[in-house]
């Protein structure tokens, strides 16, 4: 936890430095390449998803909640690195297409997690699990500690 605490702060040293020296207007090499790459990670999430759901497999949650954050990351972009005509249709697409996308990616990873907890918690301890926000990684260390042996 400290590593990732430090590593927050140095991102936000990092963040503060670029917002104050990155120029306002650069052009950059490989555009095309940069955007075709996205497009294919989301395609490669989707896809990972899709096969996940079908063989129901746990997975099921890095792939939705990494497809999910490429669709808000490739919304950003499009919105900030558009102008004019280009600007109100990546608007459109963010708010018809990348936005809802996301947020039922990140549904799906929800409930996941949601139906994993459930399932072992009905495994081992005969009720349903606490929500996935409420629920912590001491949750199952505390209930097996107060469940009474049956000698």
């Amino acid at each position: 936890m400290t590593v990732l605490v430090a590593s927050s702060l140095g991102l936000a040293v990092w963040t503060a430095y670029l917002a104050w020296r990155l120029p306002v207007h650069y052009r950059a090499n490989h555009w095309d390449a940069a955007w075709v790459g996205v497009d294919i990670a989301q395609m490669a999430m989707l896809l990972g998803t899709a096969w996940a759901a079908w063989r129901r497999r746990v997975i099921i949650v890095l792939f939705a909640v990494g497809a999910a954050m490429l669709f808000v990351t490739d919304a950003w972009f499009d919105i900030m690195t558009a102008s004019g005509a280009d600007l109100w249709r990546s608007l459109f697409s963010a708010v018809a297409i990348e936005i809802p996308s996301a947020l039922v990616l990140f549904y799906v990873g929800r409930r996941a997690v949601q139906n994993v907890a459930n399932e072992w918690w009905q495994l081992l301890f005969g009720r349903d699990a606490p929500p996935p926000s409420k629920l912590t990684m001491r949750d199952f260390e505390r209930e097996r500690e107060r469940e009474v042996p049956l000698d």
